[in-house]
């Protein structure tokens, strides 16, 4: 028997009036160096994920209605491997991207030392790795440190958020040292970013950025359905920043 089926046969699962429907209280869940490999049968990606001295604490867990409400999340040394294969679109709709039947608020989040590998494959050309930029199908981030706090994820989509700092370095060489944004707010019509803070070693970005869209479906379709607009005060940005993302900007960079 397996830890995790150990732990659920412990709990005590006393039946609710509704018989579809079970209660029991969660409290805190404590993590010590435990590896989890998830392998989704019906979709072509695989995660695996290293979780070092790890802390979740519950102020209510109710999976009757749909809703948690967690006072600190605290992740030390995560290690998260996400290997997925690039395929052809059924041409069906999918609007699983954008169902979310729960109501989570999450009063902080810290993640100390984390690191992210992330690779897609495409079977007609294999992975491309390209050391000097940043290659999106093919990320490798260390020394991952994150903050964020009052978080308020709904099932109206009336999402609010706030981050207090990310920071990590690509193994192209860019290195994040702040990304922080005051006030996040995702509705059906509109994503608003109050007081974004960008910073690396030489560039400094302060904005505040608003998108809109008529529904939350058009991110399928970004670049025609989302319009964004974006106010900058007392910023600057370098082109040696801007080489890590432009192959033809190579050459700036120091």
């Amino acid at each position: 028997m397996s830890n995790l089926q150990k732990f659920i046969s412990r709990l005590d699962l006393p039946k609710s009036n509704n018989s579809e429907c079970t209660r029991f209280s969660l409290r805190k869940i404590s993590i010590n160096h435990s590896r989890v490999i998830i392998d989704l049968f019906d979709k072509p990606s695989k995660y695996e994920t290293v979780i070092g001295e790890s802390v979740i604490k519950f102020r209510k867990f109710n999976l009757c209605s749909h809703e948690f409400r967690v006072s600190i999340i605290d992740l030390k040394n995560p290690e998260v491997a996400i290997i997925s294969k690039n395929v052809k679109s059924s041409g069906e709709k999918d609007d699983s991207l954008f169902s979310f039947p729960w109501n989570i608020t999450i009063d902080d989040i810290k993640i100390s030392g984390g690191k992210l590998r992330s690779k897609a494959f495409d079977e007609s050309s294999g992975i491309k790795t390209r050391r000097s930029l940043i290659d999106f199908a093919d990320l490798d981030l260390q020394s991952i440190d994150f903050d964020a706090n009052d978080i308020d994820i709904n099932d109206s989509i009336n999402w609010k958020f706030s981050i207090g700092n990310l920071s990590f370095t690509e193994k192209s060489g860019f290195n994040l040292r702040k990304f922080s944004i005051d006030e996040g707010i995702f509705t059906n019509k509109k994503l608003n970013l109050q007081t974004l803070t960008l910073k690396t070693e030489d560039t400094d970005i302060s904005s505040d950025v608003k998108l809109v869209y008529d529904q939350v479906e058009d991110f399928k379709d970004f670049e025609n359905k989302v319009f964004i607009s974006v106010d900058f005060f007392n910023s600057y940005l370098t082109l040696a920043d801007l080489s890590y993302f432009i192959k033809d900007y190579e050459e700036k960079r120091a």
